[in-house]
């Protein structure tokens, strides 16, 4: 037998009128979401209960959207759902909109919904499919868990811990009645990784012999007159080996999320909370892969979200309840990408030294020249002052690999000639 039972809410400027909306099928019955962008319309969405998280073989959100129908990932991290790609803002945490939150406490997942197409108009403009997360809460106990992974993999390095606790303030007696008082959550996870892309393809970088060789010796000569070849591009097997991951690519990450519950009355609530994310370490580069991984540039990247959540219900009958929700929320980004040697120096990227050029002034004899209507037979006149006699480099080795290759031009060709400026020195 099958019965269907359904009664819709309405959605008006930010408040809603609503009745309890359920839908009973085959005798048994479950809560569907009452915000409902038409009257009568079943939302596409895909939830997994609290009691079922903890168990799925997954570490971080992404994999909990992958168990919706018709959803995959693309290069980035760009979630796609019945064909639409996720833009923009589309994880809420307890209502909170963020624009980066893989990385978000597992553990600390007490509700996940995924809205594929179509989302309740409470989550304003979001195209695409969304995320929606609701954290843990303990009104009435404490909570502690400490939870981390490590790999047993010789060349994958793969750790990680986590952190969850939580409680009520026990500030007075007023903990033993029923009235209810302001509670905490706080939950965070530190991670490692030397290969945050591990791939089961072959990798090959250069013997550290080989690598000292090309720095020292970066060219070789052609046998064409002033012209160079670079040595890297007559490797050998030899010169190659295998290696056990993407080197010089380590990363670090934290995620701490922290939630305060105060009880203003029996029927408001205020939320604060803020997920802060750090990320740094060094960015692999494909390029960089086998011969000038070492160079791989650094990365430190940072996003605090912090919100504030008012909720009111007011009850006006058994049957006929308004309530709303006022959300006020403050982000802020930050993110850097240097060269682990020079960091903030941005003259030195590039720059090598500087060359010093001697100059003496030169004259000529003139039989005769008149000056304020004076005269002179037989002088000696000024005629410039650009006579070069010498070129001096001063190697400030800023970047000594880069430097290499101008200082084996001219051990290569000391001949005076090759010198592009050759002609403008006077001896």
């Amino acid at each position: 037998m099958r019965k269907n039972l359904l009664t819709a809410g309405i959605f008006l400027s930010g408040w809603m009128l609503c009745t309890n909306r359920i839908s009973a099928q085959n005798d048994s019955i479950h809560e569907i979401n009452p915000q409902s962008k038409w009257a009568g319309e079943q939302l596409s969405v895909d939830a997994i209960p609290s009691d079922r998280l903890q168990f799925m073989p997954f570490r971080t959100f992404n994999g909990y959207a992958l168990s919706s129908p018709n959803t995959y990932y693309l290069k980035n991290g760009k979630l796609v759902s019945d064909g639409l790609e996720a833009t923009g803002g589309f994880i809420f945490i307890d209502g909170m909109q963020v624009t980066d939150g893989n990385d978000f406490p597992y553990r600390a997942i007490a509700d996940f919904q995924h809205y594929r197409v179509n989302q309740p108009i409470s989550y304003g403009n979001v195209a695409g499919s969304l995320i929606d997360l609701k954290t843990q809460s303990y009104e009435d106990k404490f909570h502690f868990d400490l939870d981390g992974f490590s790999t047993l993999n010789k060349g994958l390095k793969n750790n990680a811990v986590e952190l969850n606790i939580g409680g009520p303030f026990r500030f007075s007696k007023a903990a033993k009645s029923k009235k209810k008082i302001p509670g905490f959550y706080l939950a965070s996870n530190y991670s490692f990784t030397n290969d945050p892309a591990p791939s089961s393809e072959k990798k090959y970088a250069v013997t550290d012999d080989t690598q000292s060789s090309l720095t020292e010796n970066p060219l070789r000569l052609s046998g064409l007159a002033g012209v160079t070849f670079l040595n890297a591009e007559f490797l050998d097997q030899a010169d190659i080996e295998d290696a056990m991951g993407h080197p010089n690519a380590d990363r670090k990450k934290s995620n701490t999320f922290l939630k305060l519950l105060f009880p203003i009355t029996k029927n408001i609530n205020l939320t604060l909370g803020s997920y802060a994310k750090i990320d740094w370490g060094k960015d692999y580069v494909f390029e960089n892969d086998m011969l000038n991984y070492q160079n791989n540039p650094e990365t430190f990247y940072r996003n605090f979200d912090n919100f504030l959540n008012v909720d009111h219900k007011i009850s006006l009958s058994e049957d006929l309840k308004i309530g709303y929700k006022i959300n006020l929320q403050y982000s802020n980004y930050y993110f850097r990408k240097q060269d682990p040697r020079h960091e903030d120096r941005y003259f030195e990227y590039g720059y090598l030294g500087k060359y010093t050029t001697s100059k003496i002034p030169t004259y000529e004899l003139r039989d005769e020249i008149t000056i304020d209507g004076v005269t002179y037979e037989n002088v000696y006149v000024l005629n410039s002052w650009d006579h070069d006699t010498a070129y001096t480099f001063q190697n400030l080795n800023y970047n000594p690999e880069t430097a290499r290759f101008t200082e084996q031009i001219y051990e290569l060709y000391p001949e005076v000639q090759y010198w592009s400026n050759s002609d403008q020195l006077q001896l």
